[in-house]
């Protein structure tokens, strides 16, 4: 089976702390990954199949058509890398791994699955239908969190969490998926065991902030089309300015720029 992977992007920025420039997304829950194979018995960096065919790259035109449903629920979140840098991981690691299955033959069959599940999937409307929303205060449980998705889908979720100073987030949901039908079955207990979320710990579930790193954060229904350009025009003069930092970094220069009379 293959497992579809959501994340909150709230979670995901406050565990990036400073180490990413951050800004979150207008959809709420998106996509993480669609991950073919899942084997908990094999040690963590094995669990899944990585990188099947490095003759396949990853081709942006290849899902232009896709793009707009991309940037909006499998965007990066880090405006110092290129916009594309997930999806071309996503793709080269997992993607390739995941035309195995009869459903997915190329590149835009794994990226346009994938939207498909998010379409029939939606995390925060089953949180929300059974009370739990994002709050900068309120906490929740495991089981809560567990049994919200149960009660939409008639199978539990394996979860993932931060941890940070006694306290943890919720992070990522996932399901299994059938690799031939593409629906919701079943994870074993082994798979489900592998979730990092503790039931001794209130989960906190932060609220979408007003700003990220001091930029004003579109809510849902406001994000428009010159907003998403200008997030992408963000994403592509941040990276390359990273890029030109790290040429002008190199000690090769640093000695030229240190000669002079």
């Amino acid at each position: 089976y293959m497992m579809f992977v959501q994340q909150w992007p709230v979670e995901l920025c406050e565990m990036s702390g400073r180490s990413h420039n951050c800004v979150l997304p207008p959809k709420g829950w998106t996509i993480h990954g669609l991950w073919p194979d899942y084997d908990p018995s094999k040690p963590h960096t094995a669990r899944y199949p990585q990188y099947c065919d490095n003759t396949i790259k990853f081709t942006e035109s290849k899902v232009a058509d896709l793009e707009t449903k991309l940037d909006s629920y499998w965007p990066n979140c880090f405006l110092d890398t290129p916009h594309t840098d997930l999806w071309k991981h996503e793709f080269e690691k997992h993607g390739t791994c995941a035309m195995e299955s009869p459903k997915i033959s190329d590149e835009h069959d794994y990226f346009s699955t994938a939207l498909k599940l998010r379409e029939e999937i939606d995390f925060g409307a089953m949180f929300e239908k059974a009370g739990i929303v994002p709050s900068a205060s309120a906490t929740y449980t495991l089981e809560q969190v567990v049994a919200a998705v149960k009660e939409e889908v008639g199978f539990e979720p394996w979860l993932e969490c931060s941890h940070s100073r006694g306290k943890q987030g919720l992070w990522q949901v996932g399901l299994c998926i059938d690799k031939s039908t593409l629906s919701p079955i079943a994870c074993d207990q082994q798979t489900l065991a592998k979730g990092t979320c503790s039931s001794r710990t209130p989960l906190r579930y932060l609220p979408m902030p007003a700003r990220t790193d001091g930029e004003i954060v579109p809510q849902p229904d406001e994000q428009s089309a010159p907003a998403l350009m200008q997030q992408r025009l963000r994403q592509i003069v941040g990276a390359a300015f990273a890029n030109f930092q790290k040429v002008f970094s190199l000690p090769w220069l640093s000695n030229i720029r240190n000669m002079g009379p």
